[in-house]
């Protein structure tokens, strides 16, 4: 596939990657969903914090680069008084909460209760509103979970969680 061959950069949601995969390959739609539903292809958190879409054979890589470009959202959260601790028991909540299949964050943020606590408004002016995000970006750069389209397609601004394990 043209992704094996040619790095590409980063995309927002909704068409760009079918614009681009259908000029640099002449891919159709459809292809690209089923390579999304067969996950050969996924848009993953890499390099400067941003999301690729990358081929299967990158996904280590990238999972590598976005573990090394830091946690700074972990940095904040601290100083809005969240503890490593209280983010290590929202991750065992949400694994638990996706056993039984892909969820929203709306969802999983109903099935994980309180552990996903709000940061108030300083968090929202800061720009990190409840330690979901947090929980959600450790379980996504260490594999543990996958961003996913609900539809298997990458028509709409919506994501599910899968677990990966």
């Amino acid at each position: 596939m043209v992704l094996a061959r040619r790095r590409m950069g980063p995309f927002g949601r909704r068409s760009g990657p079918y614009l681009t995969l259908h000029a640099r390959a002449g891919l159709s739609r459809e292809a690209v969903d089923a390579a999304v539903a067969a996950v050969e292809i996924h848009e993953l958190p890499a390099a400067r914090s941003c999301t690729y879409v990358l081929p299967a054979s990158d996904y280590a890589l990238a999972l590598t680069l976005a573990a090394a470009a830091g946690d700074g959202e972990m940095k904040l959260a601290l100083k809005l008084g969240v503890t490593p601790k209280e983010v290590d028991a929202l991750c065992d909540a949400v694994l638990l909460a996706l056993k039984n299949g892909p969820a929203e964050p709306d969802r999983i943020r109903a099935t994980v209760g309180p552990k996903a606590r709000s940061l108030g408004a300083d968090g929202r002016r800061k720009g990190l509103a409840s330690t979901l995000p947090l929980a959600l970006d450790r379980l996504q750069v260490s594999g543990h979970i996958a961003a996913c389209p609900p539809t298997a397609a990458w028509t709409n601004s919506a994501t599910a969680m899968r677990s990966e394990s």
